[in-house]
């Protein structure tokens, strides 16, 4: 009985850890995707993006249950993704309106500038610099 439980603990445990990892790689993925998609302008690859998101989160999962990638990490760098978009974000803003660029509404360049400068920060502080953020 002991073994089945273990089994069953051991299965569980995977299963959290799978689901945790599809989770934070899908919210990297998304709006990276999504940005990516607007910046191109094609629809097709718009309408793509919840499948190739899906695609991406399943199979980069793997290296988190059965590799040696912590989620921890993942966790932390989705946190400095977040919060570097806010902060990137607000700077592009102010660049934006300061200089006086012009920008039509809707237009994803701020955005897709504002994301992808919150992960080369995540990338900076979390695996570059090999900060532990939470320990």
């Amino acid at each position: 009985m002991e073994n089945t439980t273990g089994s069953v603990r051991s299965w569980l445990l995977a299963t959290v850890d799978f689901a945790f990892a599809f989770l934070g790689v899908a919210a990297i993925a998304y709006p990276t995707l999504a940005l990516a998609g607007a910046l191109v302008g094609s629809p097709t690859l718009r309408a793509l993006v919840p499948v190739l998101t899906f695609v991406l989160a399943f199979g980069a999962s793997y290296p988190y249950v059965a590799g040696d990638w912590s989620l921890g990490r993942l966790g932390e760098f989705l946190f400095v993704a977040v919060a570097g978009s806010l902060a990137w974000g607000a700077l592009v803003a102010g660049v934006v309106l300061a200089l006086d660029l012009a920008t039509v509404p809707g237009d994803p360049a701020p955005i897709a500038t504002a994301w992808t400068l919150a992960l080369a920060t995540a990338y900076a502080v979390v695996y570059w610099q090999e900060r532990q953020l939470f320990r």
